[in-house]
């Protein structure tokens, strides 16, 4: 099995894992501004380390602090999930994520996570067949 890198999360229910690649720095928790039309896991944007992130709520702890993340769609801030962990960890027998003192911890797909936001956001937004021939 292979060694993969990056940081482990408790998310209140779970642990979950965030790779090296995706994960950026842990900062504290910021105040979170709300967005109408944002849709869970999106909870609103917050100002960090002079860059505005997406505020993705990932996890019902409040740990403090927030893990910053980039994307192809921009920055990220995972919140309601604690650092437990973070350096190199053996792969789960499945592949889908990293083992951390016996337990597996399962991938977490931050990228898919805003895919899905944005791809519900233009859901939203985009007008029904009906309202676009008025």
């Amino acid at each position: 099995m292979a060694d993969r890198a990056g940081m482990v999360l408790d998310t209140g229910e779970c642990l979950r894992f965030v790779s090296a690649r995706e994960a950026g720095w842990v900062v504290p928790s910021e105040a979170v501004v709300p967005v109408p039309g944002l849709v869970l896991p999106a909870v609103g944007l917050v100002l960090t380390e002079d860059r505005v992130a997406t505020a993705l709520r990932v996890g019902t702890v409040d740990a403090g602090h927030m893990v910053v993340c980039e994307t192809e769609g921009g920055w990220v801030a995972l919140m309601g999930a604690r650092v437990v962990a973070t350096g190199v960890f053996c792969e789960a027998d499945d592949g889908a994520g990293v083992v951390h003192r016996g337990q597996v911890a399962r991938e977490l797909d931050v990228r898919g996570l805003t895919l899905d936001v944005e791809a519900a956001i233009w859901r939203a937004a985009w007008p029904t067949g009906e309202e676009r021939l008025g």
